[in-house]
């Protein structure tokens, strides 16, 4: 889609997903001028040089972090400072400071705490600095920095009270080298500002993102993007034959090979199959101008699958709106009016919900294997109790056996001692 001087970002996307912007409103907007005068950035603190050796923190004392200005996102500081929040609905976040911490600890706490401030260490020839920056841009989004000093002086620039950044309070051991701003421009004459860089829903259905600051108007033009509208489609039409061509192939039966596949002869994979052609090849009335989908360049294939005709498709998007209503529309009081992804999301619920087809299919064949597995393991049994009876049966007969061959020898020996004598 064609961009103004790369200034904004249509929001409304393909007809059938998105909310696009009609004609009529693109020539509405077109012409419209806008000059960026300044771009939002979060706030940054750079406090504390030579931590170790000039600024020793005593034990058990605490630092704490606010923000100063009420905001929606409520960024928090980390680590183990109590900071307490002037804006209003916001809670202070507590980080302790011991005497063993160095500027690395501290910055470890910081960072580790999802405060929404973070810390870092910058180093040059004077020394290590501590930097502090909100993670979110805007003046909403500024913070101050308190110190609860162990000597209870905690604004004297001395120990932990050297984090300290909080003027309203009388504190500013460290220096702001970044105030907190908001975004600020004019469109057709009217200022308006943004706590991002990214201006939503200042024209209906769009966002504007600004680049960088302009001393000049920039000439914004709002065209239908019919690139996202086409790949939209394309993996509506991807899907569908995804399950198509599945459902087919574990379906059919290769005389050839005399093999059939996994779900040759389910009903429950039949009945699916069945009713996604049928969906498909139906007509709507959810469109005045739109009845069925090869209207719009979906074309049914001999396969089942669904094919794209591109210069259908390309005139049906010169109705977006009709369009949108042949795939999207909904209607509860009358399914008929329904579009075709509204349809299919109805019967996929159907298909997948809690008393749907495939999942009682699904909980049948569980049962089944349930069973089944039970049975084995009662014939298991019933084999087992088999195999040690005859086991004992037989370790008695052997028994017996040895028994008689043994009289047997003996008889044997006497009648030939008497033979003898």
């Amino acid at each position: 889609m064609p961009r103004a001087a790369g200034s904004y970002m249509p929001v409304a996307a393909p007809a059938i997903a998105r909310r696009t912007t009609s004609a009529a409103n693109v020539g509405k907007r077109s012409g419209s001028r806008l000059t960026t005068a300044k771009m939002s950035r979060p706030v940054t603190i750079c406090g504390l040089r030579r931590w170790r050796s000039a600024h020793q923190p005593k034990m058990g004392s605490e630092t704490s972090f606010a923000n100063a200005h009420a905001a929606t996102t409520k960024p928090r500081c980390a680590a183990s400072m109590p900071y307490s929040c002037a804006k209003s609905g916001s809670t202070g976040k507590d980080i302790t400071i011991t005497a063993t911490d160095t500027l690395e600890t501290l910055a470890a706490k910081v960072n580790s705490s999802s405060s929404g401030v973070s810390a870092t260490i910058v180093n040059d020839a004077s020394g290590s600095r501590l930097v502090f920056t909100s993670s979110t841009t805007g003046t909403d989004n500024a913070f101050r920095i308190t110190a609860v000093d162990a000597d209870s002086a905690n604004t004297d620039a001395s120990g932990l009270s050297a984090l300290a950044f909080d003027p309203a309070g009388g504190t500013s051991a460290t220096t702001i080298t970044q105030p907190a701003a908001n975004a600020a421009a004019t469109i057709n004459g009217l200022p308006v500002s943004s706590a991002t860089n990214s201006l939503v829903n200042v024209f209906s259905g769009l966002t504007i993102t600004l680049s960088k600051v302009t001393s000049a108007p920039v000439q914004l033009s709002v065209a239908q993007d019919t690139t996202a509208i086409k790949k939209s489609v394309q993996t509506f039409v991807d899907a569908y034959n995804a399950l198509s061509s599945l459902l087919s192939t574990d379906l059919k039966y290769d005389s050839s090979s005399q093999t059939a596949g996994p779900l040759q002869g389910d009903s429950a994979a039949s009945s699916l199959q069945r009713q996604l052609r049928g969906l498909v090849g139906e007509a709507s009335s959810a469109s005045s101008v739109f009845s069925t989908l090869s209207q719009v360049g979906l074309e049914f294939q001999t396969d089942g699958t669904l094919k794209i005709n591109d210069s259908k498709l390309t005139s049906a998007m010169a109705n977006p709106v009709e369009l949108k209503k042949l795939f999207t529309n909904v209607d509860a009081t009358t399914p008929d009016n329904n579009g075709f992804a509204t349809k299919l999301r109805t019967l996929s619920n159907a298909v997948l919900g809690g008393d749907g087809l495939l999942t009682a299919r699904l909980s049948g064949l569980s049962t089944k294997l349930t069973r089944n597995q039970k049975d084995q393991d009662t014939l298991n049994d019933r084999l087992e109790a088999t195999r040690a009876r005859l086991q004992a049966q037989y370790t008695a007969l052997d028994a017996k056996m040895l028994c008689y061959c043994t009289t047997l020898t003996f008889g044997k020996l006497q009648a030939a001692c008497a033979t003898d004598a």
